[in-house]
């Protein structure tokens, strides 16, 4: 899609406890130069949930984006499972990308 910002979007599916029945949803908006952008992230969830998702064609990310952004996702998703965590014990969160939109200028 295009957008402001060169960069890949992700919704991750994150379980806070790694396989309980709780879970949440993630954006994140990966800049091309690696730069984690909150806002943005939020601003394409907004125009998808909005159906109005420009798509301009189908692209593979290649070995080394999908790889970066892999890092990235997990990241993000398990600081932000921090607050969902149950109490005692607390396994590693299971993390899954769902949807990535490459968005270009």
């Amino acid at each position: 899609m295009r957008g402001e910002t060169a960069g890949t979007w992700s919704l991750w599916e994150a379980r806070p406890d790694g396989s309980g029945p709780d879970l949440d949803f993630v954006a994140l908006f990966l800049t091309d130069d690696g730069t984690v952008r909150p806002d943005l992230a939020e601003r394409v969830w907004n125009t998808a949930a909005e159906g109005r998702i420009p798509l301009i064609g189908v692209e593979p990310l290649t070995v080394e984006a999908r790889a970066k952004l892999d890092s990235a996702g997990t990241d993000f998703a398990y600081r932000a499972m921090q607050d969902l965590r149950p109490d005692g014990d607390w396994p590693a969160p299971a993390v899954t990308p769902r949807l990535i939109i490459k968005v270009v200028q």
